[in-house]
């Protein structure tokens, strides 16, 4: 699966990703729940067309996954629950 620039910044938009300028050819997209830094992914300032093939992994997602993330079938709550799952984020009262 190809992902775009414009799948990047959909995917940070429904996060509620906060976007950091880059000092070289990419933003910094980072998703942080409760107040704690759970991803963060790298959005290429270059061609709308250069690939993103960097986003599955980085969100610690199926490339499938990733497609409705950013295609909107799946939701944040949805993320989260993935994330949790691979115990990603953890439960508060989880030590």
């Amino acid at each position: 699966m190809v992902f775009t620039q414009d799948d990047a910044r959909k995917i940070a938009k429904k996060l509620g990703a906060k976007i950091e300028q880059g000092k070289r050819r990419h933003d910094l997209a980072v998703f942080r729940y409760q107040d704690k830094r759970i991803a963060q992914f790298g959005i290429r300032r270059a061609s709308k067309e250069v690939g993103h093939g960097h986003l599955p992994d980085e969100l610690f997602i199926s490339p499938h996954q990733c497609r409705d993330l950013g295609n909107c079938p799946l939701s944040l709550e949805g993320y989260v629950a993935i994330l949790r799952s691979k115990h990603k984020i953890l439960d508060p009262q989880t030590p």
